[in-house]
């Protein structure tokens, strides 16, 4: 090395060094009582998700199954939100003499907090891979370190969290193509699998980023042909990989394919435009495309027009990285899964349903790209200015981030609870309400404390959340607390009927037929014997008892011959009309009506309306919210108020009328003239005097 290049080097490492060094002050600024005190502070936010991903992840670490949740039938880990390869690793390690478990949670929090600098040297080792001005590397790297999207989710998805490090995945397949060096096809496949068991979609995202990149490099780079198209085993060897492991490890029953809200979650205009429009958007919901972004694009667009009309040649990584992040973005915004046909050939893809993530390998390589481009066209401190102006706003997102982290107690560090547990089977938490927030302080302190007794005393939870539940299990552990005509013997086969159930109440809310309610230590824990807990068991001819109208009726629930079914083969249809002249005008009634749940796909995505002179009266939102069960149905409710003595007429619909598929767009097929894959099933109807 001559003393030019020495001296090169040595100012290229004092920048990358100023650099790291306020990387290391800025994250000291907003993560101070996380560094110095990692096991003593939970980040989580006001939300559900945050707290039970922790104990998810502290219960895995601990127990090495994921049984704490989805009583009796335990879940599988790749489906819990745990950070599998981070716990269950530390659980192995138990056998070799090594616990940690005590020391879990702070394990988690410096894993997610080593991502900054990884994320900030992968992207100067990029940058520099593509002889980057060193200032705009430090710069660069530092923008998309602190700017990314995903760096929200260190309050709550943090097996997500660590698509943070993205970069060094980009870096290692640029030099891989580069170098035909076998060691970084190793790396690639390695992070590929790592992103898998830390969480199916940061696999995903990743196998997807490295099937992207490699594409376009074997079709627009002058590259080895034969080095590209063994780069593409770096990710579909770890993915085959993942899709066995869940294929084996998943033993539990019926778990739906199809999920309704494929297309709620996709990127839109609010979270692209927010930061630019000055709108108050969740903060989880944001793209965090602030006003350096804009300028970058602006300005980079009209480099690009120039370019190409002068004829001026453009780096051909510029178009892959560029290309690769629209096609992310395109598939976020579900410009290519709106072809019916797509899911029949790739069914998993109708799995991956958040699609807002997609926009943040989108940020990562529009970012990276547009830099490359600008450092070759553009005068380097107009960059540096526009850089600086990033960072500085990365400093009002990152404190948006610690607003919303209520920076708790860790709840898994110590026990506060002495209790007799022997004869305890599950443990259930009742809250004041359904909200999803926890705004209510009495229900987080309830969730809090259902989740630190079941992990310290390793008694599941009888509160699931989550949403890639077997819904016929949910439906069989319902009958746990909602009335029966019939109960399960999947269900009441797992459970230790000589046991009890400790109740967990704020404000002593207790159901009505609990019996035999023994208070433990504080006013707080209480024990039901499971016997006493179950809800009384039910039959039709008691349901009938205070109905004033009858319909359809039944002698029992049964699919095969039963002639009084009614049966819905359109997306939206007249269920059945039904003469109310013996009601009362004006008098709140209740129509029930059975409805067959037994390994039904999306149900959710169906609504149950009473109209009346073609003015609706009575409303159902919530199809899978029964009021009593049977093994394979359950009971929807329907309040309404007759407003005179016409007929009223039950209607099924879909919450929505228009068709997402293009072909249907084409032909203006509506989801009224579809009609279902799988037709809705009714029976025995009941009405009653509210």
């Amino acid at each position: 090395m001559n003393l030019l290049n020495k001296n090169s080097f040595g100012t290229d490492l004092k920048i990358q060094l100023g650099g790291f060094i306020f990387l290391i002050l800025f994250l000291f600024l907003n993560f101070h009582q996380i560094i110095f005190h990692p096991n003593s502070f939970l980040l989580c936010d006001i939300g559900v998700d945050g707290i039970k991903n922790y104990y998810l992840y502290a219960w895995v670490a601990k127990f090495g199954n994921a049984n704490a949740m989805n009583y009796p039938f335990g879940e599988v880990i790749l489906f819990s939100d745990s950070v599998p390869i981070l716990s269950y690793s530390i659980y192995l390690l138990k056998s070799i003499g090594i616990d940690l478990n005590t020391y879990s949670v702070g394990i988690l929090h410096y894993s997610m907090l080593i991502c900054f600098p990884i994320c900030y040297f992968g992207c100067i080792k990029l940058f520099k891979h593509f002889n980057c001005d060193p200032i705009i590397s430090v710069l660069g790297a530092l923008l998309i370190t602190l700017g990314n999207p995903v760096n929200s989710r260190i309050l709550l998805h943090f097996g997500l969290f660590y698509i943070i490090i993205s970069p060094l995945l980009i870096y290692f397949i640029f030099k891989y193509t580069s170098t035909a060096h076998w060691k970084y096809l190793i790396y690639i496949s390695l992070f590929n699998l790592i992103g898998y068991f830390a969480h199916g979609y940061t696999g995903t995202l990743w196998a997807a980023t490295t099937l992207c990149i490699f594409l376009g490099l074997f079709i627009l780079s002058n590259y080895s042909k034969k080095t590209i198209a063994i780069g593409f085993t770096s990710f579909l060897i770890p993915t085959i990989i993942y899709y066995f492991s869940v294929r084996l490890s998943d033993d539990h029953l019926w778990r739906t394919k199809h999920f309704t809200i494929l297309y709620d979650f996709a990127i839109s205009s609010k979270n692209i435009f927010d930061k630019l429009l000055f709108k108050n958007l969740y903060l989880f919901d944001s793209l965090q495309l602030r006003f350096y972004f804009w300028i970058f694009l602006a300005i980079s667009l009209i480099l690009f027009i120039r370019n190409l009309y002068i004829k001026k040649e453009i780096d051909v990584s510029v178009y892959i990285l560029t290309i690769s992040s629209l096609l992310f973005f395109g598939y976020g915004l579900t410009l290519f899964i709106r072809f019916d046909f797509l899911f029949k050939i790739l069914p998993p893809l109708e799995q991956i349903r958040d699609l807002l993530r997609f926009g943040w390998i989108f940020y990562i390589l529009i970012l990276i790209g547009m830099l490359i481009f600008l450092h070759q066209n553009l005068n380097k401190w107009i960059i540096y200015s526009i850089l600086i102006l990033g960072i500085s706003e990365c400093y009002f997102y990152h404190k948006d981030i610690m607003k919303e982290s209520l920076m708790k107690e860790n709840i898994f560090s110590e026990n506060k609870y002495e209790l007799d547990t022997e004869n305890i089977e599950v443990l259930y938490a009742v809250f004041n309400s359904n909200s999803i927030s926890d705004k209510d302080p009495k229900n987080r302190f309830a969730r809090e404390l259902l989740y630190s007794l079941s992990y310290h005393f390793g008694i599941p939870s009888l509160n699931t959340y989550y949403s890639r539940l077997s819904f016929e299990e949910a439906h069989y552990t319902d009958q746990l607390l909602l009335p029966s005509i019939e109960y399960s013997e999947q269900l009441f086969s797992k459970i230790n009927w000589e046991k009890n159930v400790l109740v967990i109440t704020v404000d002593s809310l207790f159901a009505p037929h609990w019996k035999n309610i023994s208070s433990v230590k504080t006013d707080l824990m209480y024990t039901v014997p499971i016997s006493d807990f179950l809800p009384p068991k039910s039959s039709l001819n008691q349901l009938r008892e205070n109905s004033i109208l009858t319909l359809k009726k039944v002698d029992s629930l049964f699919i095969e011959n039963n002639e009084q079914l009614i049966i819905a083969t359109k997306a939206n249809q007249d269920l059945m009309t039904i003469e109310i002249d013996s009601l009362v005008l004006g008098q709140n009634y209740e129509m029930s009506i059975w409805n067959y749940n037994y390994h039904q796909d999306s149900l959710n995505y169906n609504r149950l309306k009473i109209y009346q002179n073609d003015k609706m009266i009575g409303y159902n939102g919530s199809p899978e919210r029964y009021s009593v069960l049977a093994n394979k149905w359950g009971v929807l409710n329907i309040p309404f108020t007759p407003i005179d003595n016409s007929k009223i007429v039950l209607k099924v619909t879909r919450p929505i009328s228009k068709s997402p598929y293009y072909y249907d767009k084409l032909f203006h097929i509506t989801y009224e003239q579809k009609d279902r894959e799988q037709p809705l099933i009714f029976s025995e109807i009941n009405i009653y005097k509210k």
